[in-house]
């Protein structure tokens, strides 16, 4: 990812400072700046080497998702009123909301601008359209799972889901967090030029990425290191989002009286930090992190088993290793 990284910001920053007023340069170029895993386009770059495909070709398509991925943050951070991101102040806290809004809607036509500088844009761009209808729906659902009350904003409070079960909050998942490295690597591979068969096997080994990295980021979310991570411990906590896969195993668990007392916690109009403490201590009382690890286990092996239709290439074997980097990271 660092050995990419490089050549993807230059792309990444010719597509996000066209068209727009001088004045607005730094707070277009604030969130990439402040850092993040790159992960995105190092698939579209891996996925094209992976079918026989060059990377000068693809780093258009990789910048292309990279700003996507950036794009979606953004409009996180407007949703959730979020205030650090990657341990620095969010787009949003930095320089106000209006601009937050402006740069968020400016960054997904410099997605499109990326993808129009490649022969197969029809196709991309069918690509891209249908990932943002998905990311769209897990975001809506996402909203609809939360337990606390949203000021101004009576229907979202009368719409909530009463009951959420491991299954609903993978489906969040899959079109939310899973729709981008499924897009990432389903982009890479037709670029590259790889067979329907090869661009199939990419684009369902992005879909099993994609819900291991959200099971890990929710595992980091209650058992990370804060400096690690870059953000609080327990933030889903504070924002009162039950659907992270280790509260809901863990509300499994429960006792009547821990569960009701975590989810009265859970669902204050403000979670003071240390109810946050206390809700993670009741977590850690279970077993769900063992059952956390054992899902994402499960999710590699079908992992590994989307690649075997490709060719052995160093690409699919950094793919495959992409897999454990992913269960095992700290940040």
């Amino acid at each position: 990812m660092l050995a990419y990284s490089k050549d993807v910001d230059l792309n990444i920053e010719k597509f996000l400072v066209q068209n727009i007023p001088i004045e607005f340069k730094e707070a277009m170029l604030y969130p990439i700046k402040t850092g993040g895993k790159r992960i995105r386009p190092t698939l579209v770059l891996l996925s094209a080497q992976a079918v026989g495909g060059d990377i000068a070709s693809a780093l258009p398509v990789a910048a292309a998702y990279e700003i996507a991925h950036n794009t979606t943050l953004i409009f996180d951070d407007i949703i959730d009123k979020g205030e650090t991101r990657r341990g620095v102040p969010t787009l949003r806290k930095a320089f106000g909301e209006l601009t937050s809004l402006l740069v968020g809607l400016k960054y997904r036509e410099a997605v499109v601008r990326a993808l129009e500088e490649t022969p197969q844009f029809l196709r991309l761009i069918k690509v891209l359209s249908r990932t943002i209808d998905e990311i769209l729906e897990g975001a809506m659902l996402e909203v609809l799972f939360e337990r606390g009350i949203r000021e101004d904003d009576p229907f979202i409070n009368s719409k909530r889901r009463a009951n959420i079960s491991v299954e609903d909050y993978l489906y969040m998942v899959d079109k939310k967090t899973a729709a981008l490295f499924r897009a990432s690597c389903e982009s890479g591979a037709i670029v590259g030029g790889g067979t329907e068969e090869e661009i199939t096997a990419l684009r369902n080994y992005g879909t099993n990425l994609g819900v291991m990295f959200q099971i890990t980021d929710d595992y980091l979310d209650i058992y990370g290191d804060e400096e690690l991570i870059g953000k609080s411990v327990g933030k889903d906590i504070m924002e009162h989002k039950i659907a992270n896969i280790v509260v809901l195993l863990s509300m499994k668990e429960m006792d009547d009286e821990s569960r009701n007392k975590f989810i009265r916690m859970i669902s204050k109009q403000e979670v003071a930090k240390e109810e946050i403490l206390e809700a993670i201590k009741i977590i850690k009382s279970t077993n769900a992190e063992k059952e956390v690890f054992e899902t994402l286990n499960s999710y590699k092996v079908k992992l590994k088993e989307t690649l075997k239709p490709l060719k052995q290439t160093e690409a699919k074997i950094i793919l495959e290793n992409i897999a454990d980097f992913v269960v095992n990271r700290k940040f």
